[in-house]
């Protein structure tokens, strides 16, 4: 099943990660909702999710912001990697099933206000 998406560019903004740079960013029409394999092939090409929003960046010189995927079956982490591992022992994974929690919530609230402060992503 094939699916025409339109693309835009968004106007310049300051960058969240290099101070002295402008970003950019490539979305998909916002009024469009891929289906599953439109979605899968927009984020193996590089579109991270916001939300509801899917967008690359798109900088007019930089591209830094470069996506990556890790092969969990050929992954060995590094000295550091390990390091850091045992310096989180005490953390614990609990997977549940997705429901609304105000705890989480806030948690994600805090983050973004932290992180992304007047980026356009904090405002949950």
């Amino acid at each position: 099943m094939t699916q025409n998406i339109n693309l835009f560019l968004t106007q310049d903004n300051p960058c969240n990660y290099f101070p002295d740079q402008i970003s950019r960013n490539l979305i998909i029409d916002p009024d469009i909702t891929p289906n599953q394999y439109i979605y899968s092939d927009l984020i193996d090409k590089g579109f991270r999710r916001s939300g509801e929003h899917l967008y690359k960046p798109h900088c007019h010189q930089c591209r830094q912001c470069i996506a990556t995927r890790v092969d969990c079956q050929a992954f060995q982490p590094t000295s550091s990697q390990k390091r850091c591992l045992k310096k989180n022992a005490d953390i614990h994974l609990k997977i549940q099933s997705p429901h609304f929690k105000r705890e989480h919530y806030e948690l994600y609230h805090r983050y973004l206000q932290t992180r992304h402060k007047n980026s356009g992503m904090d405002d949950c």
